[in-house]
């Protein structure tokens, strides 16, 4: 299992594509947390309706914008309490183009 995490600020759009290029991961058990930094847009709003199917996908909405470095560890909280000891923290505009990436990262 690995673990990833990744902070969401105001651009959903970035972010659903890094959760497809994500979902695209062949052959890899994974959990995505994604931080929504306290966005003043609808960006809670369309990255529930993406991953609302989709259980290896968490999404915590901050109150307050936290900042990049206190999102990740916000994160990282997350997937240490569920004993994930792997964890990737990616930019949201990040794209996985090799769909066995997370596979060969792991081993």
């Amino acid at each position: 299992m690995i673990g990833i995490v990744t902070i969401n600020y105001l651009n959903w759009k970035d972010t659903l594509e890094l959760i497809t290029t994500i979902e695209n991961q062949q052959n890899i058990d994974y959990r995505l947390v994604i931080v929504d930094n306290c966005s003043n847009n609808n960006s809670v709003e369309e990255i529930k309706k993406k991953i609302i199917d989709n259980p290896n996908i968490e999404l915590i909405v901050s109150e307050e914008n936290i900042g990049f470095a206190k999102g990740n560890n916000l994160g990282i909280d997350v997937l240490l309490k569920r004993n994930i000891r792997k964890i990737l923290l990616l930019n949201n505009d990040t794209l996985l183009k090799n769909n066995d990436f997370l596979k060969k990262l792991s081993t």
